[in-house]
């Protein structure tokens, strides 16, 4: 995956936190609203996030964002993920990029396998091979059925 990928679900959980607490999407975070989404975090993960450190990866230049692994643990968390990488997954398919193999953009920018969503990668592979299955069944309707015009007009001819 892609650094702007990882940036894209970087402020795609930012907004689905947002939308969660009430806040204006798109405006920055205030000192209060840092304190009080800071509390929240610690008290549903157990995970003390700064606010202070948690205000500056909310307001910073997006490339800064990778080296604060810890807040996108936490958040990832908040949000009733077992971690970054199985939000990465989840939200990766529903925004239309489907890799097998998951790049988090923790640590490094090669792919890495998902490793507490293994269940969750599974499940998306039986689903895939499912979707294979039907457009591989409409595909051969489709022929049938054009098989069956073609005739209708050129042979009924003769």
């Amino acid at each position: 995956m892609s650094d702007p990928d990882i940036l894209h679900l970087i402020t795609h959980a930012k907004t689905l936190i947002m939308r969660q607490e009430g806040w204006d999407e798109g405006i920055p975070l205030s000192n209060e609203q840092a304190i009080e989404l800071s509390r929240k975090m610690e008290a549903k993960t157990s995970h003390p996030i700064n606010s202070t450190e948690l205000l500056k990866f909310w307001n910073a230049v997006p490339k800064h964002a990778f080296s604060h692994t810890e807040i996108l643990e936490t958040l990832a968390s908040f949000q009733e993920y077992a971690n970054w990488e199985e939000f990465v997954a989840t939200h990766q398919m529903r925004l239309g990029s489907g890799q097998n193999s998951l790049s988090t953009g923790l640590g490094s920018s090669s792919p890495t396998t998902l490793g507490v969503g293994q269940e969750t990668l599974a499940l998306l592979q039986k689903k895939n091979k499912q979707l294979r299955t039907i457009v591989w069944v409409l595909g051969v309707l489709n022929a049938l059925l054009l098989a069956f015009l073609l005739y209708r007009i050129f042979g009924m001819e003769g």
